[in-house]
């Protein structure tokens, strides 16, 4: 795979609450593989992303996935920035439309003093 450009917070290194399997079943992915909730849907599974951005400004918010046909179809992904927060909704079905890896979750504000957080539930 290409390097990848900005900054990257890879789910090895995201906080994980709840029961999460370890799979590299999918032909794309980012590291050594991906985790998924074994199609539990009980909405006790999160995992946050933290990332300390370089500086203050707009930045796009990207959600790398493995799609497939037995992935949920609305995953409420939360983005807390410096205006709040926002959930967006990511149907893991389609195959995402940036290099058939990411999707994009939007453009956020983000202040150099707090880190970007984003927190995935299943």
């Amino acid at each position: 795979m290409k390097k990848l450009e900005g900054v990257i917070v890879d789910d090895a290194q995201a906080k994980d609450e709840g029961k999460w399997t370890e799979s590299g079943a999918a032909k794309k992915f980012i590291g050594e593989g991906y985790r998924h909730d074994g199609n539990t849907k009980d909405g006790k599974c999160t995992a946050t992303f933290t990332a300390k951005l370089p500086a203050a400004g707009k930045y796009e918010v990207r959600l790398a996935y493995a799609a497939n046909t037995n992935r949920a179809a609305a995953v409420p992904v939360q983005v807390q920035h410096a205006k709040g927060s926002d959930i967006v909704r990511v149907n893991q079905r389609e195959t995402p439309p940036i290099d058939d890896l990411f999707t994009s979750l939007g453009v956020f504000e983000f202040t150099a003093d707090q880190p970007a957080t984003v927190i995935v539930t299943n």
